[in-house]
């Protein structure tokens, strides 16, 4: 939004991204339950929150494609978690955890695994990335180095963190009202 305003002569608004609160919402599922999870394909690179964390003695479930030969597979749980479900994974986990690809990274996008775990009411710990805590108010933890994920990690672990799944402003009904409201 900062870099198109000043290069085109209408108006620039910001549209984060959003979730939809009939699809991501708490439902406890066994199935799904881990200390930590990440679920995302690796595209055949070592996810930073991943090489940060590994290896961990943490019961850690991992959930994507093309991570063979890259981590060890005593973490990989399965190439994909059917959409129906992925809210329970969420929900069951004791920690999400959520890297951005470089590029997101740069330009302050949001992963949408923020906004959909936070609907379920998932503890999430993310790398840094420009707007998280302003947009979020310190409800996703954020770390830089390994030290401090780690340091988040266990004080989590040892001391369970309890978050609203309350995603006011951020639902697909939000974001269709804001459409509306710039297009009138």
């Amino acid at each position: 939004t900062e870099q198109l305003k000043d290069k085109v002569k209408v108006p620039v608004e910001c549209m984060w991204q959003c979730t939809d609160i009939n699809k991501f919402y708490p439902e406890y599922n066994e199935k799904y339950k881990s200390d930590l999870l990440f679920v995302g394909n690796s595209r055949k690179v070592y996810r930073k929150i991943l090489k940060d964390l590994l290896p961990t003695e943490h019961n850690l479930s991992v959930y994507g494609a093309d991570w063979g030969g890259l981590i060890n597979k005593k973490y990989i749980k399965g190439d994909h978690i059917p959409n129906d479900e992925l809210h329970q994974a969420y929900s069951s986990c004791k920690i999400l955890l959520n890297d951005h690809w470089e590029d997101m990274r740069e330009k302050g996008f949001i992963s949408n695994r923020i906004f959909d775990g936070l609907a379920c009411g998932a503890y999430i710990i993310s790398d840094e990335v420009s707007g998280l805590d302003e947009l979020f108010k310190g409800r996703v933890s954020t770390y830089s180095t390994v030290d401090e994920l780690n340091t988040l990690i266990d004080d989590a672990l040892n001391n369970p963190k309890k978050v609203s799944n309350d995603i006011s402003g951020h639902t697909y009904e939000d974001r269709v009202n804001q459409f509306m409201d710039v297009i009138n």
